[in-house]
């Protein structure tokens, strides 16, 4: 996403955000803060239609390069995580799992979404068990909904970072709620409306 990305903007909206993220931080001692952008790279980074990207691959040392550059001035301002959208793809979660590596040794955590699923799994439908194990994943209620009907996923809090992400359009209900805590997977919540439900539920399991 060309605008999740840091050469894209203008140089007024940068200055803006190396003002005020670290002042916010400084006054919310304990929070991290990180950003949701693409996955893919563009050969003309200031090109926000961002026509020509592709994803990026992890054995060519540009492209490394290129996702650490992305990275870095998120970094300096006090971000600590980035978050790649499609990084899920069976064509690409080999790659993210890679670069994200790379990222850990910057001291950058990087997740993907969606969930990455297992291919070779009845169904399509079982979890990719080195890679939840490798970086933190995210998927939102509808994609738990149609790959998950089964509730067969399953997280351990000591080993992995998995999050359902709940928005209020989705309309996300107790029991779903509180079948992926149980199982799980924490809360990334989108809506102002759902915080309570979603950190009563949380309370409730003992979590």
């Amino acid at each position: 996403m060309a605008s999740s990305q840091w050469e894209p903007q203008s140089e007024a909206r940068q200055q803006a955000w190396r003002e005020f993220l670290p002042r916010w931080l400084a006054n919310h001692p304990g929070c991290t803060v990180g950003v949701y952008a693409g996955f893919d790279i563009d050969p003309n980074p200031k090109d926000v239609s961002f026509r020509d990207h592709r994803a990026p691959n992890s054995a060519k040392l540009e492209d490394v390069r290129d996702m650490k550059r992305l990275a870095t001035p998120w970094l300096d301002i006090g971000m600590t995580e980035i978050w790649w959208d499609t990084a899920g793809k069976p064509d690409r979660r080999r790659h993210a799992m890679a670069i994200a590596q790379n990222l850990r040794e910057l001291g950058m955590q990087a997740g993907g979404e969606a969930m990455p699923r297992d291919f070779s799994s009845p169904g399509k439908r079982e979890l990719d068990r080195e890679a939840v194990h490798a970086m933190p994943w995210m998927a939102l209620v509808p994609y738990f909904r149609q790959w998950d009907k089964n509730h067969s996923w399953r997280g351990d809090p000591n080993e992995t970072e998995l999050f359902i992400g709940l928005r209020g359009g989705d309309k996300p209900t107790d029991a779903e709620m509180r079948s992926a805590f149980e199982r799980g997977f924490v809360p990334w919540v989108y809506s102002p409306t759902l915080s309570e439900r979603a950190l009563r539920i949380w309370g409730r399991i003992g979590k």
